[in-house]
């Protein structure tokens, strides 16, 4: 029986979790009035959705949503840092107009499964392989020029990609330079040497360049970090840092200055004592996490499939189906962290996981970020057209990874949240803060199991 249908109009680091938890919050919330238009931009697909909590989703988290071209692939395979950061910011800049330049990577489960996937649906055209060398020569005439960083300072990676963001060109190291000046490249911007630690470096460049950077938000990702792409391509600035590191207050002071409702990408802790305090304070800006840090092609994925209406849960019949109880014990079995966008491009790839032959054997929860349809529209599309009756996407914690509770405005983290699991008919979200009047919207119901 089909489990999908399309609705017109508009850590990582983490391994995966099983668990049984005892959830009692689930709830729907009425779609916001109004919805932002996306900022101006090179972007060539408007995508098809829907609905205004779609619209108002994807506007706070994308300026640049480009069509798909003949793709070409590279490995990145034996690559050093610098030579990736090369070929993952000069991905942004080539994926901002169309979307021609996809990365593979032997320790991504994902990176190969989306490109087979996106093929056979007739989404896009391989026009063939090639190298770094390949890659530059062919694209190098997109880039404005090159902006030189030295990867053994890392925090010179992060403020090259600000001003690569900022400048349409790429990143490059010492070792790079020949290759590219060989292209006709020049430089931009030379950012070794010039401030004495990172904190510094960070404000004074983004100081220099707020106006020239398109997005509201902000990635903190580390030099070798798979996201560049995504946070090059969309005109973010990039910084770097942990609530540990002694940097934090004036680093995360230029984070957290941002209008409230903004997504904050990449991620910024390494231990569960940093992530709630890092999560703590972005919820008091009012700002939303969105882990990422090592998500691989996200300035692809945005493109495939953007142009087609999102599909959308058909939730199975559970008229027959006895409601919880609250004098019962509830057991869901669920696998959490769907939050970061790497866990359903990557993690749930594995044989494992989604792949399995045993899937449907068992009723699962699969957490799921209602915005991976946003920012992976065909990805989102093959899990509801995948799912088995006995898989459930579940909403993990909202549109972002935030802290409601410690927000000025909860309210409207909820109910953008809902609006946006509503429109996808998303019927349950896994909340890590218990709100039980919500229950009383859309309770709970067991999920039969054959003994």
């Amino acid at each position: 029986m089909p489990r999908s249908r399309v609705k017109g109009g508009r850590l990582v680091g983490v391994g995966l979790v099983l668990l049984a938890v005892a959830m009692v919050t689930v709830v729907g919330a009425p779609v916001p009035a109004g919805a932002a238009e996306p900022d101006d931009g090179p972007a060539a697909v408007e995508a098809a959705v829907a609905g205004a909590a779609f619209d108002e989703i994807e506007a706070r988290m994308l300026t640049v949503r480009p069509s798909v071209g003949p793709t070409w692939v590279v490995s990145v395979d034996g690559m050093t840092v610098g030579q990736q950061v090369l070929l993952r910011t000069l991905q942004g800049i080539v994926n901002r107009t169309e979307a021609r330049l996809y990365l593979v990577d032997s320790s991504d489960q994902g990176s190969q499964r989306w490109l087979d996937t996106f093929q056979a649906e007739g989404l896009i055209t391989v026009a063939g392989t090639t190298n770094l060398a390949g890659a530059v020569d062919r694209f190098a005439i997109e880039a404005s020029g090159y902006v030189l960083a030295d990867p053994t300072v890392s925090w010179t990676v992060m403020v090259a990609a600000t001003v690569a963001a900022a400048e349409g060109a790429v990143v490059a190291s010492p070792a790079e330079v020949p290759m590219l000046e060989a292209e006709g490249l020049t430089l931009v911007e030379d950012v070794r040497g010039r401030w004495p630690d990172a904190a510094t470096a960070y404000e004074a460049v983004l100081s220099e360049r707020a106006d020239d950077l398109p997005h509201a938000g902000i990635a903190v990702l580390r030099a070798d970090d798979r996201l560049m792409d995504f946070a090059v391509q969309q005109g973010m600035p990039v910084v770097f840092t942990r609530p540990s590191a002694p940097d934090w207050s004036r680093v995360s002071a230029l984070i957290t200055d941002r209008p409230p409702g903004t997504p904050v990408y990449g991620y910024l802790s390494d231990t569960g004592e940093e992530e709630a305090v890092a999560v703590g304070t972005l919820a008091t800006a009012g700002l939303v996490l969105v882990p990422s840090d090592t998500v691989r092609n996200l300035s692809y994925q945005v493109a495939v499939g953007a142009d087609r209406p999102r599909e959308v849960i058909d939730p199975p019949d559970v008229s027959a189906v006895e409601p919880c109880a609250p004098d019962t014990l509830n057991v869901v079995v669920g696998l959490t962290d769907g939050d970061n966008v790497n866990v359903p491009l990557n993690r749930f790839s594995g044989p494992a996981n989604w792949a399995s032959p045993r899937r449907g054997d068992l009723p699962l929860g699969w957490s799921i970020t209602p915005s991976l349809a946003v920012l992976a529209p065909a990805a989102w599309d093959a899990y509801v057209r995948e799912a088995t009756a006995a898989d459930e996407l579940v909403g993990m914690i909202g549109w972002g990874y935030g802290a409601p509770s410690l927000m000025a405005d909860a309210q409207g983290f909820y109910e953008d949240s809902f609006a946006l699991m509503d429109e996808l008919e998303v019927e349950r979200p896994f909340l890590q803060e218990v709100v039980p009047e919500l229950n009383e919207r859309r309770p709970m119901r067991r999920h039969p199991i054959d003994a």
